[in-house]
């Protein structure tokens, strides 16, 4: 293809990560929405994204369309047929108390912009996305008052809004190819054992969390970089992924990855700093050990342990207990893959210093990091 031309791409729609059997267990109120008409017979939800495509002007690839501008579909030709679905992968809503006796309400919705071959049923590339809603409530979740109009409400309201947004960025933005010489992976997360405590007052289960862990590494390398990444998968046995679609579902095979990014959740610290003022700081810290590697060598060509750091300012008759503590940590988790990836190619003497702990080789990691961005630049 030469420089400037787009790649040709054909669009399936908007799908769920996973088999269709288990959609209303995995997305309980996506997979009701989706099945709502204004007519009887067109899912709004799909109609939306569709017209949200036919109006998105992609900079590197063409949406291929039929003479009347609706979506061509694609046929088994000899060479490949890169096709295009959404995939939503997760489903999000809590509410937490706040000191004013209200409730803040976070929701969030997770997908993949996922590239098949249409012939193949080959994986191509994911494009990960993410959108956090953050309300408010008078009122939180019971046994007397589950609030379910009101959860489904949440992620209608971030589906048709702060989700689209964000996939419609993605879509302009993408690059893909038919081809890659080199493919990488968020492969492993580990979870240690100070972090598995700190998982567990939280209520979060831990295979959920390691793929929200892996999903924010992921997406600030293909943000960040535009490096395409493969699905991270908890059975990382596993060889294939499964899309719901909107008759069928699909399985695709992933392609074997020739790097792996290895995470291990070191653990957290939350701290309050002395009073100035009529407000206080809480420190929330995250510590991770990540390592970079031919796939299943066993030998770490990056290996750093490093922090991600996020602060809060409270008034200083609020304690600790009164914040969304886990919320709060994983920000500074958001913290450290977005630095990790800003810094990757120029590290700053600054992100060092925050990143790196006590007796940590400065110069080992940036030698790391150097043969970091040698191997992204071969999987682009």
């Amino acid at each position: 293809m030469a420089p400037g031309d787009k790649e040709d791409v054909y669009f399936a729609g908007i799908s769920f990560m996973g088999n269709s059997g288990d959609m209303e267990l995995n997305y309980k109120y996506s997979s009701e929405i989706i099945k709502e008409s204004k007519d009887g017979s067109v899912s709004s939800l799909r109609a939306y994204y569709d017209n949200l495509v036919k109006l998105a002007k992609p900079e590197h690839i063409r949406i291929v369309k039929d003479e009347n501008g609706e979506f061509a579909k694609a046929g088994v030709y000899g060479d490949k047929v890169v096709t295009l679905a959404l995939a939503i992968d997760r489903e999000r809503v809590s509410f937490i108390k706040q000191p004013n006796g209200k409730y803040k309400t976070v929701t969030q919705i997770g997908g993949q912009i996922v590239a098949m071959d249409f012939n193949s049923s080959a994986l191509i590339a994911t494009v990960p996305l993410d959108a956090i809603y953050i309300g408010e409530s008078y009122n939180a979740p019971s046994k007397g008052n589950p609030m379910e109009k009101e959860k489904k409400e949440l992620v209608k309201k971030v589906l048709f809004k702060t989700f689209a947004r964000e996939f419609v960025k993605k879509l302009e933005a993408v690059v893909i190819k038919k081809t890659y010489r080199n493919r990488i992976q968020v492969k492993n997360i580990v979870l240690g054992e100070k972090s598995l405590r700190r998982l567990k007052e939280s209520g979060e289960k831990p295979d959920v969390y390691k793929a929200r862990v892996a999903g924010v590494f992921a997406r600030g390398i293909s943000d960040t970089l535009f490096v395409p990444m493969l699905p991270y998968a908890a059975d990382n046995t596993a060889g294939t992924m499964f899309l719901a679609m909107e008759n069928a579902d699909k399985e695709l095979k992933i392609p074997s990855a020739d790097y792996e990014i290895n995470i291990t959740v070191q653990g957290y610290n939350v701290a309050e700093s002395e009073p100035n003022g009529p407000e206080k700081a809480v420190t929330f810290v995250s510590y991770f050990n990540i390592t970079a590697e031919v796939a299943g060598s066993g030998r770490p060509f990056f290996n750093g342990d490093l922090r991600g750091i996020a602060s809060k300012r409270i008034l200083v008759s609020q304690g600790i207990k009164d914040l969304d503590v886990w919320t709060s940590l994983f920000d500074s988790t958001r913290e450290l893959a977005d630095g990790f990836a800003e810094n990757v190619y120029k590290p700053s003497s600054e992100w060092l210093k925050l990143a790196l702990g006590k007796g940590q080789d400065k110069k080992a990691v940036k030698k790391g990091l150097r043969e970091l961005a040698e191997v992204l630049d071969k999987c682009r």
